[in-house]
């Protein structure tokens, strides 16, 4: 009876937790339906259970574009071209574990990526359908902008 006791505090911890927990932005938010000469990144986190006490630090090349939390995403603008994105785990093993994409980007255009925890591995990142992007972006949360901590 007390392992139950214990085991159901430690999974209502962990539940709590997980919703508790905000994505930081720390440049300024854009909006998906604006056209004009840049293009829009929309980094949407798994809400699944794997990593969802550890945030993940989201880099654009060398910007640090915030942290996203489990169910959670982010929304920026860049310049066209080449975007380096990077995902990596928050913790001891931030370098050997994060997830990478590179493509081209051009004006005018939303492109809305995916991120996927993988239990003590990389995220496995992958391009979205902007519909499927769209409906997904409606269900999480958004993030909060902590301009003055970008880090570079």
């Amino acid at each position: 009876m007390r392992i139950f006791q214990l085991l159901l505090i430690l999974a209502s911890t962990m539940l709590s937790t997980q919703y508790a927990c905000a994505s930081d932005q720390f440049i300024p938010l854009a909006q998906v339906n604006e056209t004009d000469s840049r293009a829009k990144i929309v980094l949407l986190r798994s809400d699944s259970f794997a990593g969802a006490v550890n945030g993940a630090a989201v880099l654009d090349g060398q910007i640090s574009v915030g942290s996203v939390s489990s169910g959670g995403y982010l929304l920026w603008e860049r310049e066209p071209g080449t975007l380096k994105l990077v995902v990596r785990k928050a913790g001891l093993a931030m370098t050997r574990a994060s997830g990478d994409l590179e493509m081209e980007t051009q004006a005018g255009e939303v492109y809305f990526v995916f991120a996927e925890p993988i239990f003590m591995g990389p995220y496995k990142l992958r391009l979205l359908e902007k519909n499927e992007g769209e409906l997904l972006m409606g269900k999480y949360k958004p993030p909060s902008l902590k301009q003055g901590q970008q880090q570079q």
